[in-house]
Formats: C-alpha cells, sequence, structure tokens
C-alpha cells in the first residue's frame, strides 16, 4: 500500500478542527520487520503519520535520513497508544476536559 505522509502536527491541527474520521494502526508492509503505522482517515485523505527528523550539528547521517519516512512502531499496542495519546476522536480533548471538571 502507498499513502503520502503528514506530519503529526498537521494531523493535530486536522483532528482539531474535526477533519479527521479515524486513527488507526496499520502493518507496513514494505519493511524487513513486521512494523506498524498510524494511518489518519479523514474527509477527502488518507495519510500516515511521518516520524520526525532529529536535526543537530552534531549527527552524521548519511543523506537518506533526511528523506520523509512514517512513523514506524514495532508491535500494534505500541501504535495504539500512540492513538491513545492522540486521542481517538476529533474532539477527544473536549470531552475529557468536561469528564475532569464533573
Amino acid at each position: 500500500m502507498t499513502y503520502k505522509l503528514m506530519s503529526l502536527v498537521n494531523a493535530q491541527l486536522a483532528r482539531l478542527l474535526g477533519l479527521v474520521r479515524t486513527l488507526e494502526a496499520v502493518p507496513l508492509d514494505d519493511t524487513r520487520r513486521r512494523a506498524w503505522g498510524v494511518r489518519v482517515r479523514g474527509r477527502g485523505f488518507d495519510r500516515l503519520v511521518q516520524d520526525d527528523i532529529l536535526i543537530a550539528q552534531t549527527l552524521i547521517r548519511p543523506l537518506s535520513a533526511y528523506t520523509p519516512r512514517p512513523r514506524v512502531f514495532h508491535s500494534e499496542l505500541q501504535a495504539r497508544r500512540f492513538i491513545d495519546g492522540m486521542g481517538r476522536t476529533p474532539v477527544g480533548w473536549l470531552r475529557s476536559l468536561g469528564a475532569a471538571r464533573r
């Protein structure tokens, strides 16, 4: 499966605006080991969450390290925990604030 990538900031922004329908853990088939990614299904788009590139002056890396790639998790459980940390629903943070006040 071929998907475009979306940065985590853009995914959170789309989630807050109500453009995200679901966040789900999907297996990545183009890796040597079993790996999982997070797919953002929204209104008119399907994207994988992009991995953050660490940039520092002291790091020496090949040029291929700076190409965009999806965020990879070693198990489905790790990917689901990441999704739970983001909030599964578009307005999940509003619901959690309301529950905390009660």
